[in-house]
């Protein structure tokens, strides 16, 4: 009994491991600028400078909008 509990804990943590390696992968994915141009109120950083938010004007991609 302990081995599948064991095992089911396992194959657990091993899911949630790589979905937050994927998100990891596609934040970076979304940190790029496009076509060289990058968003001037976030430097192309795609994130609200000082917090956690994706930024308002480019929607965190890194590029300008506009463009």
């Amino acid at each position: 009994m302990k081995k599948i509990v064991l095992l089911a804990v396992a194959i657990t943590l091993t899911s949630v491991g790589i979905g937050y390696a994927m998100s990891v992968h596609e934040l970076k994915e979304h940190s790029k600028c496009e076509s060289g141009m990058k968003c001037s109120f976030c430097d192309g950083t795609g994130w609200q400078k000082g917090t956690s938010f994706k930024c308002s004007l480019c929607k965190g991609t890194g590029a300008n909008s506009s463009y």
